[in-house]
């Protein structure tokens, strides 16, 4: 049986793993999970590239232009390919014919991960810069000023990549809709998922109480000036937690 391997990307706190656990609620699905049944992230599973804490970890590993994998890097040989494979699948269960990887550099790597099997299918998740950069912050000792300008930088890099991606769906956090989400997943992967969505209905309550309360945090004119015109681009404001 062919499977179908589907890359979920976004930076960390973008809602990657809320979506994840959503999908992998069909039974023809199968994601990274170690002994314990505990979630991992392919990153840190195979020996082939370095893990996103080698550059930096969260909100710091987009700057290093070496971490952007494309069709071009040194990395893409068929030896490293089925090496990358043989690691992954010691963690999926290979009797469901849809495997899930969903590692944050994933983000970068698109072109790269194109290459290395031949059914690949990239679901992007994409939030507010404000909410990843104060969710972040928390755990990383860097400026707000910089947590954004690595949101910007990140998503410029995916955005020219998908250019060169066949399959993608891009997904906003602040639009998901328990409503319509099944039917973008299944239209996207021509497939007939049943998956429970909800995990989703309480994310969106949860996520909707969590972005407005961000909007309370008063966001300097520098970084305002700086950075509004950029994220408009992506359909942000600072004057809103939703979507434009």
């Amino acid at each position: 049986m062919d499977k179908k391997y589907i890359f979920i990307c976004g930076l960390h706190r973008s809602g990657k793993s809320t979506l994840t656990n959503i999908i992998r609620t069909s039974n023809l699905v199968s994601i990274h999970t170690d002994k314990n049944s505990s979630d991992i992230e392919g990153q840190h599973i195979q020996t082939v590239y370095d893990a996103a804490y080698k550059y930096g970890g969260p909100g710091k590993f987009g700057f290093d232009k070496k971490y952007h994998y494309t069709e071009k890097t040194y990395l893409l040989t068929q030896k490293n390919n089925d090496k990358i494979i043989n690691d992954w699948s010691k963690f999926w269960d290979l009797n469901k014919p849809i495997l899930v990887e969903q590692s944050p550099p994933n983000i970068i790597h698109t072109r790269y991960l194109q290459e290395i099997v031949d059914k690949s299918y990239f679901i992007i998740i994409i939030r507010h810069p404000l909410s990843v950069a104060l969710a972040t912050e928390k755990y990383m000792t860097q400026t707000l000023d910089k947590h954004i300008e690595h949101w910007l930088h990140v998503h410029e890099i995916l955005y020219n990549d998908l250019k060169k991606i066949k399959n993608y769906l891009i997904l906003k956090n602040e639009k998901l809709n328990i409503d319509t989400f099944e039917h973008k997943i299944n239209n996207f992967l021509d497939e007939k998922l049943c998956i429970d969505c909800k995990i989703l209905k309480k994310n969106i309550n949860s996520m909707k109480i969590y972005n407005e309360k961000n909007f309370q945090y008063k966001v300097s004119d520098y970084i305002k000036n700086k950075y509004e015109n950029k994220i408009n681009k992506y359909g942000y404001t600072f004057k809103s937690p939703y979507v434009l």
